[in-house]
């Protein structure tokens, strides 16, 4: 290819690439401005979505998957944490707290990973009625009577994780 001819063809492929990644990162936005009727801000849920890659050429049900599995990851950290804790001697009190606290984590983790099935199924109101749930769990958590202070702020991440989801999620819904 002689060099005039190649310029303007590599012209139009970094236009179509920027057209590409804006329309992707447009998606992401709209997305996210979308949510703040759900205690969820624009920033919190573009940082958030956007420390996800794929995140920049996500669709709707794509930026939904991708919450959800955000909230399993956290979940799943959350849950080693308290195994993690588990080990120390504490009261039996305590020790009933953490068991509870692990046993809803790991009981959402599952629900969640419906939630996503649900979601590549375009069974959007299963989602959703999955999603909602989530959010409970680090409330029951923090409302037994021995949880560990260390655990407060994991609770704390976990239940804004799962207010994004279920923000998208509705939004998949039409709710």
């Amino acid at each position: 290819m002689k060099p005039s001819t190649f310029f303007p063809l590599l012209v139009v492929l970094l236009l179509h690439s920027i057209q590409t990644f804006s329309s992707a990162a447009s998606t992401m936005e709209t997305v996210c401005n979308l949510v703040g009727d759900f205690y969820v801000t624009p920033q919190f849920c573009v940082e958030t979505l956007g420390a996800d890659p794929d995140s920049r050429t996500a669709d709707l049900p794509g930026l939904g998957m991708i919450a959800v599995n955000m909230t399993v990851n956290n979940a799943t950290a959350v849950t080693s944490k308290i195994e993690s804790l588990l080990q120390i001697e504490f009261s039996n009190d305590t020790r009933r707290s953490l068991e509870t606290c692990r046993g809803l984590y790991s009981d959402m983790i599952a629900s969640l990973k419906y939630a996503t099935d649900a979601i590549r199924a375009k069974q959007y109101d299963a989602a959703k009625s999955l999603v909602d749930a989530s959010e409970g769990v680090a409330t029951s958590c923090d409302a037994q009577p021995e949880v560990p202070s260390v655990l407060k702020s994991d609770n704390e991440k976990f239940v804004r994780l799962a207010i994004l989801a279920e923000a998208i999620v509705s939004r998949l819904s039409g709710n």
